[in-house]
């Protein structure tokens, strides 16, 4: 279910590229980051509490550390390649 949201907004923002004006287009990528950023944690709870019924926290932890940081952290990948070129720099 969540691979079949992510392809949809997948295909959202590629039409909203093709389509729109690039800075209309950016904010609706934005948006729908956001969305999936705020919608894929819960559907994967709601889907791992149907399966394993007792082990709330080790559920909650395994999304936290699987899917919100790593979205987090990758939620603006031009903004970390600005700190991946001032490590650089300093290292040359």
């Amino acid at each position: 279910m969540t691979l079949n949201i992510s392809l949809i907004a997948i295909l959202i923002n590629l039409l909203s590229y093709l389509i729109l004006s690039f800075d209309l287009a950016f904010f609706i990528f934005t948006i729908s980051k956001t969305i999936l950023i705020i919608l894929r944690p819960l559907m994967l709870y709601i889907f791992s509490m149907k399966v394993i019924s007792g082990k709330k926290v080790k559920v909650i932890f395994l999304i936290l550390l699987s899917d919100v940081v790593p979205s987090i952290i990758f939620f603006d990948s031009i903004y970390n390649l600005k700190y991946v070129e001032i490590i650089l720099n300093y290292l040359y």
